[in-house]
């Protein structure tokens, strides 16, 4: 019972997402399902990747943020570790050096 549970929660977690938003011109704000307010952009989002998602995500974020902890990222996000390494590798200008050197210094 309780791992059904804990699965609902998780799926209305990840399928109900609110935004907030201002009613007609007023000050007034409301929630309302994403999926609602912007069926187009929920719509390009499952049509990518992971890879394309999250690549997407980490451009967008990474140049904000203070610093990432891959470790703690890669849980908030419910990826595995690996994963996440992964795709810093990718957006990394310095991945093929590093790569290059490591396999040279062998």
């Amino acid at each position: 019972m309780v791992t059904t549970l804990a699965h609902y929660g998780e799926e209305l977690e990840t399928q109900l997402l609110l935004a907030k938003v201002f009613l007609n011109e007023g000050d007034t704000m409301h929630h309302t399902l994403v999926r609602k307010q912007y069926p187009d952009q929920v719509a390009a989002a499952e049509r990518m990747t992971l890879d394309e998602a999250l690549d997407q995500f980490l451009q967008v974020s990474l140049p904000q943020a203070i610093y990432a902890n891959p470790p703690i990222l890669a849980k908030d996000l419910k990826l595995p570790t690996a994963t996440l390494y992964t795709a810093l590798e990718r957006l990394s200008p310095f991945s093929s050096q590093r790569v290059n050197h490591s396999r040279s210094s062998h």
